[in-house]
């Protein structure tokens, strides 16, 4: 928690400052075991739905830090995200992962 006019321990540590202790921050998946991750994915079962629109991306890094209030929270995204722009079709199957192998370029195939 930061004091009212009070600069972000995270910022201030990113900038070098000298701190009374290390920033703490916590990526999405400290939020997996927690019962309103597990509703809102069931709500939304897509993966990429949930990776890839903005509010629902929110929603889900936001949820461990309210309950933890760390300094900081790592956005809830995925690796892969960028890979459509980029012409590689890919899809993500909840029981085992990414599943790309519908692109031809990837495989060197014309």
């Amino acid at each position: 928690m930061t004091e009212i006019g009070q600069e972000p321990l995270l910022l201030r540590a990113a900038k070098g400052a000298t701190l009374d202790r290390p920033p703490v921050w916590m990526m999405r998946q400290a939020g997996r075991y927690m019962k309103v991750y597990r509703d809102l994915r069931d709500k939304y079962p897509s993966f990429r739905d949930r990776s890839e629109k903005p509010e629902l991306a929110i929603e889900i890094s936001l949820q461990p830090w309210r309950v933890f209030e760390p300094d900081g929270v790592i956005m809830f995204s995925d690796i892969l995200t960028p890979l459509p722009g980029v012409g590689i079709p890919f899809d993500i199957i909840e029981t085992s992962g990414a599943d790309y192998r519908a692109s031809n370029s990837l495989s060197g195939a014309n």
